[in-house]
């Protein structure tokens, strides 16, 4: 299992370890073992024990930024210099980093229709910028008005040539 920041995830699975043979992990990530006829009442204990722990406010998405670079200011050698932070995870998360009251170009879906390609514009500069998993907010995107672009800056090789460009983490009016 994954958990968001607010619930502590292994706290919940002690909290209802009567329902399960073994379980192990952290804060954010963990596994169970249980018995096939314990899945129901264990589901059921580990959503009153997460309800009675969480408030609305904990299931808001939040994107946490790290610094505003405008597409003007994203190159191949800042990709380069944040992916040598790398390996990013829990105690070393990747940079985001926004660009504030953009314009969004040229959405198109692929890889069957579950991901975008697109353009990111502030300033008159430009930077492709790729949407993993977000393929249904593309007339959204394409509607216009301007947005904040959260994203990570990354290089893409591709046909033996070398680009940059944004994975975006998150859109918002």
């Amino acid at each position: 299992g994954r958990s968001i920041p607010a619930y502590d995830l292994h706290a919940g699975l002690t909290a209802c370890r009567e329902h399960l043979r073994r379980y192990g992990g952290h804060r954010v990530a963990a596994g169970v073992t249980l018995a096939p006829g314990d899945v129901e009442a264990f589901a059921d204990a580990l959503a009153a024990q997460a309800a009675a722990a969480l408030a609305a406010a904990d299931l808001q998405p939040r994107q946490r930024i790290d610094a505003v670079l405008a597409p003007a200011d994203a190159s191949l050698e800042l990709a380069d210099e944040l992916a040598r932070l790398e390996p990013f995870g829990l105690g070393n998360p990747g940079v985001t980093l926004l660009a504030p009251a953009a314009s969004v170009h040229g959405v198109e879906r692929m890889g069957d229709g579950r991901h975008l390609r697109m353009a990111v514009e502030l300033g008159g500069f430009r930077c492709r910028a790729v949407w993993f998993g977000h393929g249904t907010s593309a007339d959204g995107l394409r509607a216009g008005g301007r947005q904040d672009v959260a994203y990570r800056l990354s290089r893409n090789e591709w046909n033996g040539a070398a680009s940059v460009q944004m994975l975006v983490r998150a859109v918002a009016p």
